[in-house]
């Protein structure tokens, strides 16, 4: 009953996406997506290329698609990061971070994803719900990446005063998971194995 559709029989997604703003809503416009990777391409195009506000509700719409098919979104993951800094909406960043907080970021885009990540994390102009995610995300490089461990400990670890008691929950999880899963040598900063822990 909500869908808008053209000559051609074609979901109108700009026009569907503005019809209402709620969590329903945006579960029936992935309802009308489902698995059908053509039809999240022209989503997906929307979040790339289109203006506030319909930008902002298509990527919530595409946290709602991802729920259900998270496959869909694997061959946007270098995009999605390469066009993270001129995205201008919290909204539309807090979905975009959430995405990439449970998948793995290529390698050739780690570097801008730390950075931004870092620099988002400890500003005061950004919301709490993307700091979680960019701590999420630099966590998940950090494996790989064991050099990283002890900046981010310190930021996390600066940061979890200043912040919501949300914050300090996920940090502290954070912190946990860097703990288990990474020992880093003061001197070297190489990686060790668990038992040395």
């Amino acid at each position: 009953m909500f869908m808008k559709k053209t000559g051609n029989s074609a979901i109108d997604y700009e026009v569907l996406l503005m019809q209402q703003l709620s969590r329903r809503h945006m579960e029936h416009v992935a309802h009308c997506i489902g698995d059908n990777e053509k039809e999240f391409e022209r989503l997906m195009a929307i979040v790339l290329h289109g203006r506030e506000p319909v930008v902002q509700r298509a990527a919530w719409a595409m946290d709602a698609c991802l729920k259900i098919h998270p496959k869909l979104l694997l061959p946007y993951v270098e995009t999605l990061i390469a066009a993270l800094p001129r995205f201008g909406n919290n909204g539309t960043i807090r979905q975009v971070v959430k995405a990439l907080a449970v998948r793995d970021i290529p390698e050739k885009l780690e570097g801008q994803a730390v950075d931004l990540c870092f620099r988002w994390l400890q500003s005061s102009a950004t919301p709490v719900a993307v700091k979680v995610h960019c701590m999420q995300i630099l966590a998940n490089i950090t494996v790989q990446h064991p050099d990283l461990a002890v900046e981010l400990r310190t930021v996390i670890s600066g940061q979890m005063p200043r912040n919501s008691a949300g914050f300090a929950s996920r940090g502290r999880k954070i912190l946990k998971q860097l703990q288990n899963e990474i020992h880093v040598c003061n001197t070297c900063y190489k990686r060790e194995p668990k038992s040395c822990l």
